[in-house]
């Protein structure tokens, strides 16, 4: 998908679905069954005649999963291998449905089902929902922004965009940016400061981007994060 390459992002996201369905209905069904198909799991859990017992914790929230697997699949069924249509084409609206639907599907599984601490599940969900750079190419644990048009607070915005929650230390930031120490250390101070406050340094030595700092980068910034 990052690669714009279209028609791989929606096969998976099919392959996903039927992962995922099989997830669901063994949580509804209390069977547990590694080679149902999605048609059959799902219309289990949609149980149109009432006849089926069903665990799920609600019947809404069983229901939406139905809803967002039969999409996420429908996308797959029209272009795979076998129900190949001639005048259906694998196009970036389309990609990104599915890969919106599935990291919907996977977010909501673990908001429904996580037994541990809430904070660590929320920060799970917010770094599967956000989207990688294509500008940023990782190497070694190194993450490089590829483009050569950014200033140096562009790039340092990037890279603290793509490295999410976790955030990045200022040797980390050093290493990664291609402007000398001393103005990676200026640019910090800036950006940090009270007319800007778009990063923040937190208890643990990590620079992360504030509310402020990731609005510019979505408001100013976008272009930049793809390489065309």
């Amino acid at each position: 998908f990052v690669l714009r390459d279209w028609e791989p992002a929606t096969l998976n996201g099919g392959q996903f679905a039927e992962v995922a369905s099989r997830i669901v209905y063994h949580l509804d069904s209390g069977n547990l069954n590694k080679r149902k198909d999605l048609n059959s799991c799902l219309t289990y859990i949609e149980d149109e005649t009432n006849s089926n017992q069903h665990s799920f914790r609600t019947r809404r929230e069983a229901l939406h999963f139905c809803k967002a697997l039969r999409l996420i699949y429908k996308f797959r069924s029209q272009r795979g291998a076998i129900h190949i249509d001639p005048d259906y084409t694998a196009n970036e609206l389309d990609s990104t449905l599915v890969l919106s639907l599935s990291r919907w599907v996977m977010s909501d599984l673990l908001r429904i089902f996580w037994n541990g601490d809430p904070s660590i599940v929320a920060s799970a969900i917010r770094e599967i929902i956000r989207y990688p750079v294509p500008a940023i190419f990782e190497v070694d644990g190194l993450a490089l922004v590829l483009r050569t048009d950014c200033s140096a607070q562009e790039e340092i915005l990037l890279l603290l965009h793509n490295a999410g929650e976790k955030g990045l230390s200022r040797t980390e930031i050093g290493k990664a940016a291609m402007i000398s120490a001393s103005r990676v250390t200026r640019v910090l101070k800036t950006l940090i400061s009270k007319d800007y406050r778009q990063v923040v340094k937190r208890s643990d030595e990590q620079y992360q981007l504030t509310l402020n700092g990731a609005k510019r980068v979505q408001d100013e910034l976008s272009e930049k994060l793809s390489l065309t």
